[in-house]
C-alpha cells in the first residue's frame, strides 16, 4: 500500500490533504477545456476571468434582414416591463409597424383552403382559435401548421 491513508477498498480516507492534492469538495472541472482546477483558499468560488455583474450587458437582441436593423430590447425590458415576454412583444409591435416578423421568430400560421384569408400568430392556441372562428363562420377548411413543421392540422366547420 502506498503512504496515503486509504480504506479495505483502496479508496483515500477523507481528512488530510497531501501536499500538492486537493479533495474532491476543492477540485471542479473548468468546461474550457476540461481541465481541473484546484481552489486555493482565496477563490470565492467565481473564476478569475469573469467581468462583475455591472459590466456584462446581457440585454437581449433581435435582428430584421428585411430593415437591415438590430435592435436591443431594453426598452421592452425597462420602460414595458414585459419580462420574460419581450421577444414576444417586440416581435408583434415589429409586425404590426412593418408587415413581418423579424428573423428566427416562427409563428404558427392558418390558411383557409377556399379564400385568400390567413392569419400568423406566435402562439398555437391563437392560430387555432383563428381557424375555428373562421372555419365556423365561413363553413371553409382550414390548415394550421408551424412554420419549421411539416405536420399539418386542417380545421373544418362542424
Amino acid at each position: 500500500m502506498n503512504s496515503r491513508s486509504c480504506d479495505e477498498r483502496g479508496l483515500r480516507k477523507p481528512g488530510r490533504v497531501e501536499r500538492g492534492q486537493a479533495s474532491a469538495s476543492q477540485q471542479r472541472q473548468d468546461g474550457r477545456a476540461g481541465n481541473t482546477v484546484v481552489a486555493d483558499d482565496s477563490d470565492p468560488g467565481s473564476p478569475a476571468d469573469v467581468p462583475p455583474a455591472e459590466d456584462v450587458d446581457d440585454t437581449p437582441t433581435i435582428a430584421c434582414t428585411r430593415c437591415d436593423s438590430e435592435w436591443d430590447l431594453s426598452y421592452e425590458l425597462d420602460e414595458l416591463h414585459t419580462g420574460n415576454q419581450a421577444v414576444e412583444q417586440f416581435a408583434l409591435d415589429h409586425k404590426r409597424h412593418t408587415g413581418h416578423f423579424p428573423d428566427e421568430v416562427e409563428t404558427w400560421r392558418a390558411a383557409c383552403r377556399h379564400c385568400p384569408e390567413r392569419s400568423e400568430h406566435l402562439g398555437e392556441r391563437g392560430a387555432f382559435r383563428w381557424a375555428e372562428t373562421h372555419a365556423r363562420h365561413t363553413r371553409h377548411a382550414v390548415t394550421v401548421h408551424h412554420a419549421t413543421d411539416d405536420e399539418t392540422t386542417l380545421v373544418e366547420s362542424e
